[in-house]
C-alpha cells in the first residue's frame, strides 16, 4: 500500500501494487485478474469493517499505484507503468507509451470501482 484516503463517511480507499495472483478482488469491478505486478484499488467501510470492492488496474507488464484521491465521485490514481497496453481512454492527453523504461499514468475509476472513467500516460 502506498497511499490511503479516508472520506467523511468512514470509507477508506487504498492504492498500491501486488504480484499476488490470488489477491482478493470482488465481482463487478473493472479488472479481476492479473498476470504480473498490477495496481490494486480497494475500499473498506470502516463502520462495518467490510470490503466494498477490490480491483486491479494495469496492462501486461508492471504497474505501481502511488497516490489516490477522491473528487466528484471519481477515484483518482497516479503511478507508473511499463506496459505498452496500459488501459487509456479515447481522447486522453497521451494515448501511447512514451518510451524509456516506464511512464507515469493518471487514471480515474468510478467510485464503486466498476469502470474506468479516464486514463492517460504521462511521460517523455
Amino acid at each position: 500500500i502506498y497511499d490511503v484516503k479516508i472520506l467523511d463517511n468512514n470509507r477508506l480507499y487504498a492504492v498500491g501494487y501486488t504480484t499476488s495472483l490470488d489477491f482478493p478482488t470482488t465481482s463487478g469491478v473493472y479488472k479481476t485478474t492479473t498476470t504480473s505486478a498490477d495496481v490494486f484499488v480497494y475500499a473498506i467501510d470502516l463502520n462495518t469493517n467490510s470490503l466494498l470492492f477490490s480491483t486491479f488496474l494495469g496492462g501486461t507488464n508492471s504497474e505501481i499505484g502511488y497516490g489516490i484521491d477522491i473528487a466528484s465521485n471519481t477515484i483518482i490514481i497516479c503511478g507508473q507503468t511499463n506496459s505498452l497496453n496500459f488501459p487509456v481512454t479515447p481522447g486522453a492527453f497521451s494515448t501511447t507509451f512514451n518510451g524509456g523504461n516506464q511512464d507515469g499514468f493518471v487514471a480515474g475509476l468510478s467510485i464503486n470501482g466498476n469502470s474506468l472513467q479516464f486514463s492517460t500516460f504521462v511521460g517523455g
